[in-house]
């Protein structure tokens, strides 16, 4: 998987989440944004692996 897909299905997942919360658009729209740009800022490509939980934790920590 690319590093353009990788952030592309990361941004994705983070609207699914958001949707399923009810958060408003605009919302929604600054979170993404504020995500690219964290992403942008760091020069960093976001690994997916980082945001995954184990399937024997207890709690996430992101």
């Amino acid at each position: 998987m690319t590093e353009e897909a990788q952030f592309h299905r990361l941004l994705e997942r983070v609207r699914e989440v958001m949707r399923l919360k009810h958060l408003s658009l605009k919302t929604e729209k600054s979170y993404l944004y504020y995500i690219r740009d964290f992403i942008l800022f760091t020069q960093q490509t976001p690994p997916l692996e980082r945001w995954e939980c184990p399937k024997s934790a207890s709690i996430c920590l992101i």
